[in-house]
């Protein structure tokens, strides 16, 4: 098990950026006569992991990403390029992301288009939601890997919006690149369960999760981001030790052990390293105590399982609900596009149960050798990415 777990680390290291599907950017056009007004931003964390900025504290590598903006978000104007008019200049944002404000000048008269390059080749999952206001007109659009060219409407057109079955797909598509979330989803159904026990697991996930989507989305609760992808990879980790500890017997020593281990992860946080405080991390050593001490005592583990998909789908819902929050999207847009989002993301996870359930029935429910040899392969492996995700988020 260590040396696939070695192994695995060796293998994220150079597939942890195009895993990391939670990569979102966001632009605003204001179009005045020839003059192009453009406010950009993106979050440090993408910057340096897909693009490759390293020194983003320094004004040269901040300087550098600004260019890189400028670049890589192309207005054209009759099928020419528009002129850049000065450099990009950095303006206020929060401490995860940077914002950059730039001028551009359309001189060629003609139709307007819009191409991003955003991480191209790097980050397929990357979604860059483009806002663009001309003439008291407001026109949006979604970029992804499969769409880099947007032709803006013109004054007779109707303004392209994303329509219901595109937001669908972006939620479709989300949960289908959420690796992080698919395994959680897969540690869940490692236990063997009843179709009844998997239909009350799965909707346990969804109503934690949708929960939670709406408020971040409504930007009602804003929760600091890695903090909340660390969670996801702590939430993947514990179901995975849970699934380990009922295939071993359930021993009782098997709480005080987790929790040394989570609690270990606190030692950095008490000399000011990772992103998450210390204390944070303590309560998480706490919970994790009570969680296996509490499921030693209950019989109904099985039963049980729908609980503990809510609670942990109400961390899941904030990576969700972070694609809509940022995307400051007309009020009568925006239920609409939370609907259609929610219900691809559902989509997509209904797919994978239905797809994956069966497959574990007939290869981890037995009760021979090679069960019991793929049981500890999944546990391992599972728990493994979630460690990964654990640790590179809360300390990398």
């Amino acid at each position: 098990m260590t040396f696939l777990l070695v192994l695995l680390s060796i293998v994220l290291r150079t597939g942890d950026a195009a895993a990391h599907q939670k990569s979102v950017s966001y632009s605003f056009w204001s179009l005045e006569g020839e003059r192009v007004r453009v406010t950009a931003r993106v979050t440090k964390l993408d910057l340096a992991r897909l693009g490759g900025f390293s020194d983003l504290e320094s004004e040269a590598g901040r300087d550098e990403a600004g260019r890189y903006l400028r670049s890589a978000l192309e207005l054209r104007a009759g099928g020419r390029p528009c002129r850049a008019v000065g450099e990009p200049r950095l303006v206020p944002s929060d401490a995860n992301r940077l914002a950059y404000e730039w001028e551009l000048r359309c001189e060629s008269p003609g139709p307007l288009g819009l191409r991003c390059l955003l991480f191209a080749g790097v980050a397929s999952a990357h979604l860059h939601f483009a806002r663009v206001v001309r003439d008291g007109r407001r026109e949006e659009h979604v970029f992804t890997g499969d769409s880099r060219e947007w032709k803006i409407g013109n004054g007779e057109s109707r303004p392209e919006k994303p329509s219901f079955l595109r937001y669908l797909t972006f939620g479709l598509e989300h949960i289908l690149r959420g690796y992080d979330h698919l395994a959680f989803l897969l540690a869940l159904l490692l236990i063997p369960q009843t179709l009844s026990q998997v239909a009350k697991t799965v909707t346990g996930f969804t109503l934690g999760h949708s929960a939670t989507l709406a408020l971040a989305a409504l930007g009602w609760v804003r929760p600091e981001s890695r903090a909340v992808e660390a969670l996801i990879g702590f939430s993947v980790v514990l179901v995975s030790a849970e699934n380990a500890w009922v295939f071993s017997g359930r021993p009782r020593a098997f709480s005080l052990g987790a929790t040394l281990a989570v609690g270990s992860a606190s030692v950095p946080g008490l000399v000011g390293l990772g992103h998450i405080p210390a204390a944070s991390l303590v309560g998480l050593a706490l919970f994790t105590f009570c969680y296996f001490e509490g499921m030693a005592r209950s019989s109904g583990l099985r039963d049980a399982r729908w609980v503990v998909a809510a609670l942990f789908g109400l961390v899941h819902g904030f990576g969700f609900g972070a694609v809509l929050a940022e995307a400051d999207l007309a009020p009568s847009e925006f239920l609409r596009a939370l609907f259609a989002f929610n219900l691809g993301v559902e989509a997509g996870q209904l797919g994978v149960v239905l797809l994956v359930w069966p497959c574990l029935r007939g290869l981890v429910f037995g009760e021979g050798g090679v069960a019991r040899v793929a049981r500890a392969v999944g546990c391992g492996l599972v728990g493994g990415l979630g460690a990964f995700w654990f640790a590179s988020r809360a300390y990398g």
